[in-house]
């Protein structure tokens, strides 16, 4: 969760044991975004260990293409820092691509 959201705000009659239960399976988020290409945005997401693990991992975590915030040698995912907005937004753009790719790879 980053510092442009507040909450979660929840019902009351909420069933569920803690709010991040909601959160937790693959790679989920509040917020899809189409542009440049369709990604989960970063104001909250979450993964499960194998997506953590994807995302943490220097060597894997390349770009799969360029576009209009970073190309294909900016990193992704959550191993590196990124010293301004647009890199940041390329990081976020590529972690769905890095985890999709991924469930893609596995699956054929």
């Amino acid at each position: 969760m980053n510092a442009n959201i507040r909450g979660p705000f929840l019902p009351y009659w909420a069933s569920f044991a803690c709010w991040f239960d909601l959160f937790l399976n693959k790679l989920v988020g509040m917020t899809l975004n189409c542009k440049p290409r369709p990604h989960v945005q970063s104001m909250i997401l979450a993964t499960d260990y194998v997506g953590m693990a994807l995302l943490l991992d220097p060597l894997l975590t390349t770009t799969p293409q360029d576009d209009a915030y970073g190309g294909k040698e900016d990193p992704a995912g959550l191993s590196g820092c990124y010293d301004d907005w647009r890199k940041a937004v390329h990081a976020e753009i590529d972690t769905t691509a890095l985890i999709t790719g991924a469930a893609t790879r596995w699956t054929q």
